[in-house]
């Protein structure tokens, strides 16, 4: 079954791509932090812009067919701008923007899975919160934070609060299979391991949030009221 749902890669608010008159691609980060590329062809050179605006990895490589080393190059600058938290997935439906997902980890990789039936349920750990005009979805469990952008969403989250059994290959579907690859939502019939169980809540959170771990969180202090 073809997936209704498309994730595309776009960079993260404050890293820029620009492309200079010598080939090369000038990576910046936060305006203060330049990395030149150098690019094998044109191609690569073209593709890689396009995360700027955004775009998924299918359509990427599509424009690179028959040409397995820009290929390979090009998927080596995507698992490196991952690595180093500088790119975010949204998840779309046709012209519709569901989710945004930014990463906690430098293992941070989306992928739609696999159609199958199942059900799925809300983890325990996870919750809304609203940041700024965003609402918000976090679990020290999983390895990004999504950015809700479609009320659609909150309904499909509020229907997984209990056990819920998705018809298979709906976008309903596929998101919450995504979601529960990522730790948001876990299967209710696996019940939790065994250092799971012991954890509350609020136990959880403050042990994840509190330790210094490679997670793009800024650590220390912020000076959030300094003028």
């Amino acid at each position: 079954m073809i997936s209704s749902l498309v994730i595309a890669w776009r960079c993260r608010d404050g890293v820029a791509l620009t492309p200079r008159a010598d080939g090369i691609v000038s990576l910046t980060v936060d305006g203060d932090r330049r990395i030149d590329l150098r690019m094998a062809s044109p191609k690569v050179r073209d593709a890689l812009l396009r995360l700027g605006c955004g775009a998924d990895e299918g359509s990427l490589l599509g424009t690179l067919r028959g040409d397995d080393h820009s290929v390979a190059l090009l998927l080596y600058y995507l698992e490196r701008l991952r690595r180093y938290g500088l790119l975010v997935a949204e998840v779309w439906r046709k012209d519709q923007l569901l989710l945004t997902l930014a990463p906690r980890s430098r293992h941070f990789d989306v992928a739609l899975p696999c159609p199958t039936e199942g059900a799925w349920q809300l983890s325990r750990f996870a919750y809304l919160r609203r940041d700024g005009e965003d609402l918000v979805l976090e679990c020290p469990e999983a390895p990004a934070v999504g950015y809700v952008r479609n009320q659609q969403v909150v309904a499909w989250l509020h229907e997984a609060s209990r056990p819920t059994t998705p018809e298979a290959g709906t976008p309903r579907a596929q998101l919450l299979a995504l979601l529960g690859s990522l730790g948001f939502l876990v299967d209710p019939a696996s019940g939790e391991s065994d250092a799971q169980w012991t954890w509350e809540f609020h136990d959880r959170l403050f042990h994840s949030r509190a330790r210094q771990y490679d997670d793009f969180r800024p650590h220390g202090g912020t000076y959030r009221f300094r003028d």
